[in-house]
């Protein structure tokens, strides 16, 4: 009743040109050929309809690869982009890295001047206590001098003469 497409073994087109033959002798092969008809009718949908299932499988599949191929593409954006944010996250961490390094190198350098505080605070306590002694010994000096002026003058009076004797 029909003949193979170059498609598929499955399909089946039909071809007005062929009959089946016995159509026409007696009711029994009348019945036979409308029995036989039926059944190639029979097979014709049922072939038809797997194919319509593959086709509609195909079909399917082509749009789950083609929504698979869009869900890849977009997951590689996404993942391309988390890669650039990763990469300035580490060059950050890296620039935090460098000025850690130097905070640190800051706080030898807070130790330092610690110590040249104290330096200062010991020369300016050296200088109030020689500013002190100093006019400790002035005044005490000066006081020596009023009380004792006069005798002090002739010691030393006497003290040029035998040096200069």
């Amino acid at each position: 009743m029909g003949r193979e497409s170059s498609h598929s073994g499955d399909q089946r087109t039909p071809d007005i040109d062929a009959q089946i033959t016995g159509g026409g002798e007696s009711r029994h092969s009348q019945h036979q050929w409308i029995v036989h008809s039926f059944n190639e009718l029979k097979e014709d949908n049922r072939r038809m309809n797997e194919r319509i299932d593959q086709v509609y499988n195909h079909l399917s599949d082509v749009k789950n690869e083609a929504s698979l191929a869009c869900a890849v593409t977009r997951m590689e954006t996404t993942l391309s982009g988390i890669e650039q944010k990763m990469s300035s996250l580490d060059s950050i961490n890296k620039t935090l890295a460098e000025h850690s390094h130097k905070l640190s190198e800051l706080a030898q350098i807070d130790k330092k001047l610690e110590k040249l505080d104290d330096i200062d605070d010991t020369i300016r306590k050296a200088k109030v206590y020689i500013g002190v002694s100093l006019a400790v010994i002035s005044f005490c000096a000066g006081v020596t001098w009023w009380l004792f002026g006069s005798y002090l003058g002739k010691v030393i009076e006497a003290l040029n003469a035998l040096v200069l004797k």
